[in-house]
């Protein structure tokens, strides 16, 4: 059988969210909910705090307010983990519509093409093959709270295929507010998310939390000229699930085991605990170049709990209202699987 099995527990059960599993940090399911979605975003290590573009809003959905066109669309695909299995693929589309001065809707889909399984019988005997995927519906609703600001709400259903025994779903949702003013020659900006909030996931037995996760960033743009714009970025995330678990044994005494699994602990009781526990986290730093609001450059640099160090470079251009983004990354202090790709995303408005 191909390596989809393990590619598929990575996936679906989270298995330590691209970090290196002898890390004692807590399992998740459906880790592919917290996928960045967009090319510039990814080049510039999240997208929370930066200006809103049609291709960016899904990291942020409180930004939508302040675009400046009517309609907007965006795809992306990114080819994922293809060392490791080559028809393995990431594809998201989204629309932007604007209500009025003050609020938006935005609609997105995500799939996460995670290959063909082989199937076989308990004699051995070679019974087809499946499509395993792992899907996302996003609805939302964002508006102005002031002319500066506002608050953007996600309704999210979430689809799992990885076997005709073993398929679900879950609702979750999101809440996210953006700040943006000018300041000096330029803008500054600044968004949180709170995203994935929702129960857990039964797998035969086993209840995983959803990822429940926390971003602050903030973003400044600096106006150069009339055809020079730098922007400078940092964003921080953490994983909002607690890295204890708690089993009992017939006579009461506690005992830790596979992380990840918390059968008697509810979501908010795991969120609390995880303000005072060093969770999976990560920062990132990023810095965009633009000129002639055509040509975009891209570089940034994320840590994963000050360990896992990713180096981020993308490219962007814009013309006629059609947008191209292209991003690539690569560690720099070990070899990963997941993140030596090429991310494309499409964009363009009305």
């Amino acid at each position: 059988m191909k390596k989809i099995l393990i590619v598929l527990f990575f996936f679906s059960y989270g298995l330590k969210a691209q970090i290196s599993i002898n890390k004692e940090y807590s399992s998740t399911a459906l880790s592919f909910l917290n996928i960045i979605e967009d090319a510039q975003s990814y080049s510039l290590g999240g997208g929370v705090s930066i200006e809103p573009r049609d291709n960016n809003i899904c990291q942020n959905i409180s930004k939508s307010v302040f675009m400046d066109k009517k309609l907007s669309f965006s795809f992306s695909y990114r080819a994922w983990m293809r060392n490791f299995i080559k028809d393995m693929n990431f594809t998201h589309l989204s629309s932007v519509y604007l209500i009025d001065d003050y609020s938006a809707f935005v609609f997105s889909y995500t799939h996460l093409n995670l290959g063909k399984i082989d199937k076989y019988s308990n004699t051995k005997a070679y019974l087809g093959n499946i499509e395993a995927y792992e899907s996302l519906l996003n609805i939302s609703y964002s508006r102005k709270i002031s002319q500066s600001s506002s608050l953007g709400l996600s309704v999210k259903y979430i689809s799992s295929n990885i076997d005709p025994i073993i398929k679900k779903s879950a609702l979750a949702a999101d809440i996210s507010f953006y700040y943006t003013s000018r300041l000096f020659n330029g803008k500054l900006s600044g968004g949180f998310l709170l995203s994935n909030i929702g129960g857990k996931v039964n797998y035969e037995g086993d209840k995983y939390f959803l990822p429940l996760t926390s971003k602050f960033a903030i973003s400044y743009k600096y106006i150069l000229d009339d055809n020079n714009v730098l922007n400078i970025s940092s964003e921080v995330s953490k994983l909002m699930i607690s890295n204890e678990d708690k089993y009992y044994s017939d006579d009461g005494v506690r005992n830790n085991m596979i992380v990840g699994i918390q059968k008697d602990e509810t979501v908010l009781e795991s969120f609390l605990k995880s303000m005072n526990e060093n969770t999976l986290s990560s920062f990132s730093l990023g810095a965009e170049y633009i000129y002639g609001s055509t040509i975009f450059g891209r570089c940034g640099i994320k840590t994963y709990n000050n360990e896992d160090k990713l180096i981020l470079l993308g490219l962007g251009i814009e013309k006629y209202s059609v947008n191209i983004d292209l991003a690539y990354s690569f560690y720099i202090n070990k070899r990963s699987q997941v993140n030596d790709n090429l991310f494309v995303t499409l964009s363009f408005n009305i």
